[in-house]
C-alpha cells in the first residue's frame, strides 16, 4: 500500500509531498498538479515497463502526453525545464523509494533504484530518441479518455484474453445505460477490419466509436482492469463525460477495486 508521494523539481512541483489512501480523490483547480502527482506515480512504479497502447512505455506515454508540435523531449520532466535534479519518492507499509532524474548536458539521466531493477535511461533533453530493455507491464495502469482509442488498438491484439471478462463488464455497462449490453465481440465491419463492437440482447451490434464518450471510456476502463489487475489505477480527469449516473456508480467502483487488490 503507498502511503505517501514526495516530489522534487518534478514537472510544476519545487517541493511537495501527499498522503494516499487506498481510494485517493485529487481535487483542485485546472493546473494545480493533479496530473502531475498521477505521472509522477506511473514512473515511479517503472518508466520502462509497458502500458496498454500499442508499444509505449510509462516515459513514453507522459512524454507523447505533453508532446507539443514538434517539441517533444524529456526536458518538460524538470521544473521549469532548468533544474539539474528531480526526485519522486514513494513510500509504501514495505519501505521506500526514488526514482531520480538527473541533468547532464543534452540528456536527462532517469536512475531506478533496485527495486525496479536498477536500470539507467538516458532521455533527451529536446527532440532525440533514446533507447531502453522494455519490461513487461507494470502494476499501474493510466488512463483517460483521450488513450481510449489507443486502448482499442491494444485490445484488438489481447482478445482471446478480453473476451472471457467482456460479458462481466457488459453486463456492469447496463445499468448505466439505456441498452441491454450482454458481451463485447470483435468483428469485420461490413467486411472490412475488425473491430469493437458492444452485443445487445435483441441481437444488435453498435461499434464502440459509436456509443457515447462516457460509455467508451468506462468499457475500456474495466476491460482492462479486468484484464490487467492493476496495483494502482491512476485516472486522470475522471470526471470527464461521465453523466451523474455514471459519477454516482464510480463513486463505489473504484472502492470495489481497492479491495481486491488489498486481498490479492
Amino acid at each position: 500500500m503507498i502511503k505517501r508521494v514526495g516530489l522534487e523539481n518534478f514537472r510544476g512541483v519545487r517541493k511537495g509531498e501527499l498522503e494516499l489512501a487506498p481510494l485517493t480523490i485529487l481535487l483542485g483547480a485546472n493546473n494545480s498538479g493533479k496530473t502531475t502527482v498521477l505521472e509522477a506515480l506511473l514512473l515511479a512504479h517503472g518508466p520502462a515497463h509497458r502500458q496498454p497502447y500499442p508499444d509505449v512505455i510509462a516515459a513514453e506515454l507522459v512524454r507523447n502526453l505533453h508532446m507539443t508540435l514538434d517539441a517533444w523531449g524529456f526536458s518538460f520532466l524538470l521544473h521549469d525545464y532548468s533544474a539539474e535534479k528531480a526526485g519522486i519518492i514513494v513510500e509504501t507499509d514495505g519501505g521506500a523509494w526514488e526514482l531520480s532524474l538527473i541533468r547532464d548536458g543534452d540528456i536527462i539521466r532517469m536512475r531506478e533504484p533496485p527495486q525496479l531493477g536498477d536500470q539507467e535511461l538516458e532521455l533527451p533533453m529536446g527532440k532525440g530518441s533514446f533507447w531502453c530493455a522494455t519490461r513487461g507491464f507494470s502494476k499501474a495502469l493510466f488512463i483517460r479518455s483521450d488513450l481510449v482509442r489507443l486502448a482499442y488498438r491494444y485490445l484488438r491484439t489481447v482478445w482471446p484474453d478480453v473476451w472471457k471478462h467482456a460479458p462481466k463488464v457488459a453486463g456492469e455497462l447496463s445499468k448505466l445505460v439505456h441498452e441491454d449490453y450482454i458481451n463485447f465481440t470483435m468483428e469485420p465491419f461490413h467486411g472490412g477490419e475488425p473491430t469493437l463492437y458492444a452485443f445487445l440482447k435483441d441481437g444488435r451490434r453498435v461499434r464502440l466509436g459509436d456509443l457515447g464518450d462516457g460509455v467508451q471510456v468506462l468499457a475500456v476502463v474495466m476491460l482492462l482492469n479486468e484484464l490487467l489487475k492493476p496495483k494502482l489505477l491512476l485516472w486522470d480527469d475522471v470526471e470527464a463525460h461521465m453523466n451523474p449516473s455514471m459519477l454516482l456508480y464510480l463513486a463505489g467502483w473504484p472502492r470495489g477495486c481497492a479491495r481486491e487488490c488489498r486481498l490479492c
